[in-house]
């Protein structure tokens, strides 16, 4: 398949649940893994799921939905880099990557950030709290991730510079809330 969607997830550990004070973080954590799977289910694209710590069988990402690997590296920025460009590396034409990052986010984004690479090189959906929640590329260059983890406003506008610079074609999206 052409199109790729990367999720990056965190796993679940139940034993930091069970010492957990805040419960009801957790309760909310597994609701947008459960929404999140919801909205990326029906996506046509290749669906990777990259984890953090281990690979979790049939649980709210099923297995034949979805691809499952663990990160090589333990250095997010480098995390990204090796799943965009492990994409592009099977042949993939447009690669979109999310977190599972909000309530806010529809299926209907996700596909409007893959129909937008055909006129653009990236396309960005910011998070309204700083951030990025849907980042597409039809390229890849290392240097786009130079700003990860986008935490600021700064990081967003020097990454749109980074683009304008090489005249790459870009499009921002209007933004939504992600989840603390």
């Amino acid at each position: 398949m052409q199109d790729h969607l990367i999720i990056f997830l965190k796993n679940p550990i139940f034993k930091k649940l069970q010492e957990s004070k805040r419960l009801d973080n957790w309760a909310r954590f597994f609701e947008l893994l459960e929404y999140t799977s919801s909205i990326t289910s029906s996506i046509k694209a290749q669906r990777n799921l990259y984890y953090d710590e281990f690979l979790e069988n049939d649980g709210v990402f099923h297995d034949q939905i979805f691809s499952k690997k663990i990160h090589t590296s333990s250095n997010p920025k480098q995390q990204l880099k090796d799943a965009v460009k492990e994409s592009f590396g099977q042949w993939a034409t447009k690669v979109v990557f999310m977190g599972a990052d909000s309530f806010e986010l529809t299926n209907s984004d996700i596909e409007l950030v893959f129909s937008q690479l055909d006129h653009h090189q990236a396309v960005i959906l910011p998070a309204k709290n700083s951030g990025i929640l849907l980042f597409g590329l039809t390229i890849y260059r290392s240097d786009i991730f130079e700003h990860f983890p986008w935490e600021t406003e700064d990081d967003l506008l020097d990454t749109i510079i980074n683009l304008q610079r090489k005249q790459n074609t870009y499009c921002v999206l209007e933004a939504k809330t992600a989840y603390d």
